[in-house]
Formats: C-alpha cells, sequence, structure tokens
C-alpha cells in the first residue's frame, strides 16, 4: 500500500467486500471544536492539516467563519464580592445626614402646621355650627343603624322574601333556616348592644358625678358631639374646609423634570428622547435638600449644562412655578449631569437664617474661609480675604454696601488685622465700626477727598515696604513661595500683618480732581 504524504494521524484502513480502500475516520467533536474556533486569531488555517473540507484547496478560506476580536468590555473580577448592592435603599433619608437638612424638614413642618392651624382655628364658629346641625340627624341615624344590625335582618330578610314569594316546599325549608339563622345572629347582637348600652350609661354617670379632672366631661362631649356629627354628615359634606383649593407645592419627579427639559427647545434632548425615552436618566434617587428637593439628571450624550442653565426661565414656565423657585446648575461627575434644585418656595419669600458670625463666641481667621452669605437652597457661601479683591457693582439698593460692611465686620473679627477705608456717600454706613478702624473718613467733601487720595499713595508706599519684608523673612526660610503665612502675621514686629482697605462709592474720587 502507497504512502500519502498529506494522510492524517488518525487515518484508519478499511475493507469493503474483502478490499482495503482508503477512508477516513472523522472525529465530529474535534471538528466542531476547530469550526468554532476558526475565528481565533493565535491559530492559523493554514496551519490546520486536519482540516476536513476535502473539496478546497490550501489556499482556500472560510469567510462565513466568526471572527472576534480580543474582548473590550472585561468581565468583573469574579473574586470582587461588592459591600454594598446598589440596589439597595439609604437607612435615613438624604435630608437626614445633615444639620441644614434637618433644621429645614423642622422648620417646614412648623410652618405648614402653624398655617393649617391658623386656617381651622378662625372657621372654628362655622365648624362648631355644623357640627350641632349634624349631631341630631348622627343621633337618629346612628341608632336606627343599630337597632338594623341588632335584628340582623339586614340581607337576611331579602332573602327570605324571595322564598315565601316562589312558594315550594323547598323554599319554605329555606325560609324556615334563614329564619332560625336570623334568630341566632340577633340573640347575640341584642345581648351586645345591650352591654354597650350599659357601659356608655354607666360611663355617662361616672363622667357627670364621679372623681374625674374636669375637663374630661368636656373632651368626652366634644368627642361625642364629634362622632354624632361625622355619622349624620352627608359623604359629600365634610364638617371642615380644605386648606389649599390647588397645589401649593409641586414636588419633584421624575416625569416633571422629564417634560420640563423635553420642553426647553434642545435638538439634543428632543432627538435622543424620542429615539430612547430612557435618554435622560436619574443616577440618585430624587431628595429632599434643605427647604426643597433636588433631582440629578443625566442629560443626553452630547448636551451639557450649562445649556439648560441658560434656559432657566423656559424651565420655571415648564414646571409652572416662579423663576426665583427654580435653580439648575452643573453637577459633579461630568458637564452633562444637571442638579435641578426646586424649593418649597421663592426664594424671595424665604426667611433668611441668621449670619453665623453674630454668635458671641464667632472669631475669624482672615486666612481661611469664613461665611459672607446663602445660596437659594440657605447654604453658607464662603470667602476668604487673604490674597483677594472684591469689586461689587450694581443699582442702587441691591445690596452692595450691605456686603462690604459684612467683610469689614469679618475682618474686626480677627485681632491681628488693620482696618483703613473711606465711605465717600457721607451718610454713615460704616460710622459703627469707627472705633475698630486705624484710618476712616466719611463723605465727599474736598477734604475727604483729598485724604482718600492720600490713603491710595500711602498704600503704594505700604506695598512696596511690605515687598522688602517678604523679601528678607523668605531669605529667612520663613515665607515660603514669599507670600506672607498665618505664623508671620502673628509675628510681632514683622509689620505683615493684615491689612484691609475699603472704598464705598469710589465712583466720587473718580470723578473729582484726583481722578487721574
Amino acid at each position: 500500500m502507497s504512502t500519502n504524504a498529506f494522510q492524517p494521524d488518525d487515518f484508519d484502513d478499511r475493507t469493503i467486500d474483502g478490499e482495503v480502500v482508503d477512508a477516513e475516520v472523522v472525529d465530529l467533536d474535534k471538528v466542531r471544536n476547530r469550526r468554532a474556533g476558526a475565528g481565533d486569531t493565535s491559530t492559523s488555517p493554514a496551519a490546520d492539516d486536519t482540516d476536513d473540507d476535502s473539496d478546497g484547496d490550501a489556499e482556500s478560506l472560510v469567510d462565513d467563519a466568526p471572527t472576534h476580536g480580543a474582548p473590550v468590555d472585561r468581565d468583573d473580577d469574579p473574586g470582587f464580592t461588592p459591600t454594598r448592592r446598589p440596589d439597595r435603599r439609604a437607612i435615613l433619608p438624604r435630608w437626614a445626614y445633615t444639620l441644614r437638612g434637618i433644621k429645614a424638614a423642622i422648620r417646614w413642618q412648623l410652618k405648614d402646621f402653624g398655617y393649617v392651624s391658623a386656617f381651622h382655628a378662625v372657621r372654628l364658629p362655622k365648624y362648631a355650627g355644623k357640627l350641632l346641625v349634624w349631631c341630631p340627624v348622627g343621633l337618629f341615624k346612628g341608632t336606627g343603624r343599630l337597632l338594623l344590625w341588632a335584628s340582623a335582618e339586614e340581607g337576611n330578610y331579602g332573602l327570605r322574601q324571595a322564598a315565601a314569594g316562589r312558594g315550594s316546599s323547598s323554599d319554605i325549608d329555606q325560609w324556615l333556616k334563614l329564619d332560625a339563622r336570623r334568630q341566632r345572629q340577633s340573640t347575640w347582637r341584642w345581648w351586645l348592644l345591650a352591654a354597650g348600652a350599659g357601659a356608655a350609661t354607666a360611663g355617662g354617670l361616672v363622667l357627670a358625678y364621679g372623681p374625674v379632672p374636669e375637663w374630661a366631661p368636656w373632651a368626652a362631649s366634644a368627642l361625642t358631639v364629634g362622632l354624632l356629627a361625622r355619622v349624620g354628615r352627608p359623604d359629600d359634606k365634610p364638617i371642615t374646609d380644605r386648606v389649599t383649593e390647588a397645589t401649593r407645592y409641586r414636588k419633584l419627579t421624575a416625569e416633571l423634570v422629564r417634560r420640563g427639559l423635553t420642553s426647553l427647545g434642545l435638538s439634543g434632548i428632543n432627538s435622543a428622547v424620542a429615539k430612547d425615552p430612557r435618554a435622560i436618566s436619574f443616577p440618585v434617587d430624587i431628595h429632599r435638600d434643605g427647604p426643597g428637593h433636588i433631582a440629578i439628571v443625566d442629560l443626553p450624550y452630547g448636551v451639557e449644562a450649562s445649556e439648560v442653565v441658560a434656559r432657566r426661565g423656559k424651565l420655571a414656565s415648564a414646571l409652572r412655578l416662579p423663576l426665583d423657585q427654580v435653580w439648575p446648575e452643573p453637577a459633579d461627575g461630568h458637564t452633562g449631569r444637571l442638579a435641578l434644585w426646586v424649593g418649597y418656595e421663592p426664594a424671595s419669600q424665604m426667611k433668611q437664617p441668621a449670619w453665623p458670625l453674630l454668635s458671641s463666641s464667632a472669631k475669624v481667621d482672615v486666612f481661611k474661609p469664613f461665611p459672607l452669605a446663602t445660596t437659594p437652597r440657605l447654604e453658607n457661601v464662603d470667602v476668604s480675604l487673604m490674597f483677594r479683591n472684591y469689586l461689587f457693582g450694581g443699582q442702587p439698593g441691591s445690596g452692595k454696601t450691605f456686603a462690604l460692611r459684612d467683610l469689614v465686620l469679618a475682618a474686626a473679627l480677627d485681632a491681628r488685622t488693620e482696618i483703613r477705608g473711606y465711605e465717600l456717600k457721607g451718610v454713615g454706613d460704616f460710622a459703627v465700626l469707627e472705633p475698630v478702624m486705624t484710618e476712616y473718613g466719611n463723605g465727599f467733601d474736598d477734604d475727604t477727598l483729598a485724604r482718600c487720595f492720600a490713603f491710595i499713595e500711602w498704600l503704594y508706599e505700604e506695598c512696596r515696604r511690605r515687598s522688602k519684608r517678604i523679601e528678607h523673612y523668605a531669605r529667612l526660610g520663613k515665607a515660603p513661595e514669599n507670600k506672607v503665612t498665618p505664623e508671620l502675621a502673628s509675628l510681632k514686629g514683622s509689620g505683615l500683618h493684615p491689612l484691609v482697605a475699603w472704598f464705598d462709592e469710589l465712583q466720587e474720587l473718580m470723578t473729582s480732581k484726583y481722578g487721574k
């Protein structure tokens, strides 16, 4: 027998009718495995000499076999077990984790309770009249219901009448059974009704003549009258009036947020939502945040939160709320994440919390941030004085002087700080701070303007002097980055203590002869 150079290793000689024939026994499992792995880049098809395709040549390639690249999204590490499942709810609501949230929730509930109490208090005479009208009706209606219940006729009477109307012998037996059942039920019901009446009578005698507090008979009478009036009044005529006729506060919901965002006219949002309603997602549940609710929203791909913020007026219109009650802003994470906060009431109607620095124990370090204002959520806004310049501009009455005065007041709580300034309005808004200031001027007369101009020239000289002092201490290694440190500012004789210079209504100096 001749040898085939291309004969496979598992070649087997078989005989048919006594003649030896060349035949190949194919292992189907191996062939299937080879076909399944045909797309593996680590094995070349040309190197597979056990290919069962006898019709093709060495250069043939099976182009219908699936090809797979290297995995891109790898499976999670099977050895990693998360300590917290993402579907678990928080033990406490989010607002309960911060003192600010707790205070806001208590304040809102007390305010709501006070409003509801006052609303019903002024209507007490009206409620008393309704009670007197429906109480007798309730007495007769309630007595009738109790007697009907004790007689066990309700339901049973109609069945007996139906059986009696047919008149057959079986119907007569049915009538007798129904009547016997009624008698059994009515027996214990009458005893129970009698016991209840006796207990009520005894309780009334105890309240009238027994040793009970003076308020007890009045409370029992009020409770009895209220129950009888509730039984006597029709279902569609309540005793008390509704506190509100419309939604006083619209709670933020996912559907409300989606409707508001799709009403902005942003093509990126509308086209994405048209293709996939889940294009707007919420990575965090909508929850209470201070005096309102906040929704963290992941906008569709390619849409930035700043685009929504720029259309805040349209968003407030879509939510049917005042403009100063809707506050969108970019959220942490990525530029497409939006934080939409909606207050219980407009910011203009909120009561401003007390300034934390008004307490007797308040201290300020001008090298560290301190609270100055609040956000619409009533969160403190911290600012810094050291290495900062501030310029307040706005129309008259917008609060420029108040903001400046708060900064000066905060600086006065740091004993190291030297304060100098001029109020060129002339009304004395800063006169109360004159005892804690080294230099102070008030007015827009020529003498005050001249002193203010001289003060600015002195500031230039002071900056030159301090720059030399900073250079000196930098050589000694006491001024890292050639800046004043808290330790250096507190060093006696360093001459680098904090200096706060301020000007109110500076345009008076700029329009004078010293303007240039």
